[in-house]
């Protein structure tokens, strides 16, 4: 499958890995960056969502998304990604990533709004639980990031998704990120789990992605 990934922002709270090891299936440790392990609230708009062979169906192939991943290791040593749910606003890619991908996916209402250099994300999942889980994200987009620290830390592994699928990985290219600022009083989550969470001091956003999933 072909999708381009836009207006994507990666937020991030740091656990102690022993939190979140009681969330990962055996096999796999939480992968840590300066001795914290990390989770990763990532929304986004799908684009262009298609195989090699069809075109692309405007209103059924562009949608809100929003992940919640977390950083892994695996049995092998390999790096990669562990998602703990896929909220899409479309009900279909949904169906077919769950039966195809054995991927956490769930149907949300979702919105998006950009306007100017303020970025706003809210979503409600709709199917299936645990409800409520929400997100209401507001950022500012600042100034571009320097390119040494483009790559560093936990927001721009280039990894394979661990998926219960065998052989499922995600390549991706990044493309120039920049620097956001949260605005609070106008960010705030219930994901995952539906328990609250605070907002990071800092989300780096990126204007496109474009990606090959491969299974």
């Amino acid at each position: 499958m072909y999708q381009t990934w836009s207006w994507i922002s990666f937020l991030h709270w740091s656990y102690e890995p022993h939190v979140l090891q009681r969330l990962l299936p055996g096999g796999l440790r939480p992968q840590t960056f300066d001795g914290r392990a990390w989770v990763g609230l990532t929304p986004f708009f799908l684009q262009d969502l298609r195989t090699p062979v069809a075109p692309a169906l405007p209103w059924f192939t562009s949608f809100p998304e929003t992940n919640v991943r977390t950083y892994a290791v695996g049995p092998d040593g390999r790096e990669g990604l562990w998602f703990f749910s896929l909220d899409a606003a479309r009900l279909e890619p949904v169906l077919v990533a769950r039966s195809t991908y054995a991927l956490p996916y769930m149907w949300s209402q979702m919105t998006g709004e950009r306007h100017g250099s303020t970025i706003r994300y809210r979503s409600r999942r709709r199917w299936p639980g645990p409800t409520p889980a929400t997100s209401a994200i507001t950022l500012e987009v600042g100034d571009p990031l320097p390119p040494e620290e483009l790559g560093a830390g936990p927001i721009d592994r280039r990894a394979r998704a661990l998926a219960a699928a065998p052989g499922g990985r995600a390549p991706a290219r990044y493309q120039p990120a920049h620097r956001c600022r949260t605005c609070p009083p106008h960010t705030g989550s219930r994901w995952c789990t539906g328990r609250p969470v605070s907002g990071p001091g800092s989300a780096p956003y990126v204007r496109s992605v474009g990606a090959n999933v491969q299974g």
